[in-house]
């Protein structure tokens, strides 16, 4: 199944933007600096099915970490200046001021709690004898 409206309203919106249907991400990028999410481009390498099982079954990455490699070197070798970009996850030595900071912002979340109750506490008059 797919979405047949869909097309001719892509093409109409590509030619209005000047852009060449045809056109790839080479031919696009060529000579300018494009960004990319190396998570995300690890990630739809992983997605491969070949690759998924031997992440999965055999815990061997390499596969996956050639194709990545193999994707950046074409990108470069058309004439794209790539930067790959890796953000949002904890570096291995990182992993225990990541810990630290965690335990410590615990900590503070308790302590928050805490001193909201003690503030409703006080603020509704403290203890009250019922009867």
């Amino acid at each position: 199944m797919g979405c047949s409206e869909l097309t001719p309203v892509v093409k109409g919106l590509m030619e209005l933007l000047g852009l060449e249907w045809l056109a790839n991400l080479h031919q696009l990028c060529e000579g300018k600096v494009l960004g990319i999410d190396g998570h995300a481009l690890l990630h739809r390498a992983a997605s491969i099915p070949d690759l998924a099982h031997s992440i999965i079954f055999d815990e061997d990455y390499g596969p996956a970490a050639d194709l990545f490699v193999l994707w950046c070197t074409q990108l470069r070798s058309a004439g794209i200046d790539l930067r790959v970009i890796f953000d949002g996850a904890v570096m291995p030595g990182k992993r225990g001021e990541k810990a630290e900071r965690l335990e410590k912002s615990g900590a503070a979340l308790a302590a928050a709690v805490v001193r909201t109750k003690l503030l409703r506490f006080m603020r509704d008059g403290g203890m009250r004898e019922e009867g």
